[in-house]
């Protein structure tokens, strides 16, 4: 047998058959091979080693070990992922995916699933947010954001209660009250609305701030 050894893969089920020349099959076993070590050998089942150890004492050199994979039985490999450069001018944005934040700046780098549509995010004080919708097509791709200076003002928001998004002109933001120097378009007017997605209660204000300055907004959720 040993002159005639087949390798397999690690964590695969195998059957496997012993014949003699003109008889009926000898003796069937299953045996698992689960782990792979790193000298290259295979341990196996140890009690199904003792049955198959038993069952080559009880035959001849000529017989033949026959082993078939249950295909069905092997697992799916992991889902490769592709590394993406992502880089801006001037460096040091902060990076989300898809609205995620990524916990990386610029230069940094991020992991995606390969062929795969996401939207990366650039976000940096007294920037206006940079986004662009990428498609992963290879390992290594690499873009670079170039952010436009805003005039911005800075806005502290307050709420009493837990449980609630809040909505800067319509749009839901990430960040979770107590937020401290957000930044907003200045010298505009601006909504902010809290809400509870459970129980409907909100509050809501419209301020105008200058540029670079700073306003507290305290909001207290009820239900209209």
């Amino acid at each position: 047998v040993a002159s005639n050894s087949t390798y397999g893969n690690v964590n695969t089920n195998y059957t496997i058959t012993v014949e003699q020349p003109g008889k009926s099959n000898v003796f069937t076993l299953f045996l698992s091979l689960f782990i792979l070590v790193a000298a290259g050998y295979l341990y196996y089942d140890q009690h199904a080693l003792m049955e198959l150890k038993m069952a080559m004492g009880l035959v001849s050199k000529e017989t033949k070990v026959v082993a078939s994979v249950n295909s069905d039985t092997v697992p799916t490999a992991p889902a490769q992922e592709y590394i993406f450069h992502v880089k801006s001018s001037p460096p040091g944005a902060r990076i989300y995916v898809d609205e995620n934040d990524s916990g990386f700046f610029t230069p940094g780098r991020i992991r995606v699933k390969p062929n795969t549509s996401f939207t990366v995010s650039l976000r940096k004080e007294g920037y206006l947010d940079y986004r662009k919708q990428i498609v992963a097509t290879a390992n290594g791709q690499q873009f670079q954001g170039t952010l436009q200076k805003s005039k911005v003002g800075y806005v502290s928001i307050y709420v009493p209660v837990p449980n609630v998004d809040i909505y800067i002109n319509g749009t839901k933001i990430l960040e979770k009250p107590p937020i401290t120097r957000y930044a907003v378009s200045a010298s505009s007017r601006v909504s902010i609305k809290a809400i509870n997605p459970i129980s409907k209660a909100y509050d809501e204000t419209i301020i105008s701030i200058r540029e670079d300055t700073h306003q507290q907004v305290n909001l207290f959720p009820k239900k209209k």
